[in-house]
């Protein structure tokens, strides 16, 4: 008996098996993960390998929106490789030309493609200009980068701000010293002045 029924109940997982198999082979987007679930690569949801899981699922509004966006973006295939999807922004796509991001929308990705700066990125990959195409990276590696950047401007600036200053002041003590020269200088005349007035008198 017990034999009969574990046979029974291999026959039926063998059965949600198939149905399971159909339903991955039904939706690419669908992959089986190395503990056993299926997770969907359009949405990241993981859910396990029962087909009476999978198919609310793939039936429901999140998907199904999910795949139509897997279509525009495959529509927009054609502007590859300059503008590729992206990698780690989701709904966007990467220009190699421009290193910017494009929203996933054919007019959008038309008016960039219309811009001068790609314009002048594709001329000079034709004809040999010496352009290479751009490698995205991790939007956190490049906003590091930026954070840095300032920083050193900031830096770079407050030096420069307090390299004028101290010329200011050494200009300033500057003028001061000659100023100071200046009036020991009338000071001394006047003094001459004085002494050789006493002295006329005095031979008078």
């Amino acid at each position: 008996m017990s034999g009969s029924s574990g046979g029974g109940g291999g026959g039926g997982g063998g059965g949600g098996d198939s149905d399971l198999e159909a339903l991955l082979k039904e939706f690419p987007a669908l992959a089986r993960l190395d503990d056993g679930r299926v997770k969907c690569n359009l949405t990241g949801h993981v859910m396990h390998a029962k087909s009476d899981v999978i198919q609310p699922y793939v039936r429901g509004k999140k998907f199904a929106a999910a795949l139509l966006k897997e279509k525009a973006l495959d529509g927009l295939k054609e502007f590859e490789p300059h503008i590729v999807r992206s990698k780690y922004v989701p709904d966007k796509l990467f220009c190699r030309i421009t290193g910017r991001y494009v929203q996933a929308k054919e007019s959008a990705v038309v008016q960039h493609s219309s811009g001068k700066r790609f314009e002048r990125g594709v001329e000079s990959l034709t004809n040999g200009g010496g352009g290479k195409m751009l490698k995205e990276r991790r939007p956190e590696e490049v906003e590091a980068e930026r954070k840095q950047l300032e920083a050193e401007q900031k830096k770079a600036a407050e030096a420069h701000s307090d390299n004028k200053k101290k010329a200011a002041a050494a200009a300033a003590s500057s003028e001061g010293k000659k100023a100071k020269k200046g009036r020991i200088t009338e000071q001394a005349k006047g003094t001459k002045a004085a002494v050789d007035e006493e002295e006329e008198e005095e031979e008078e």
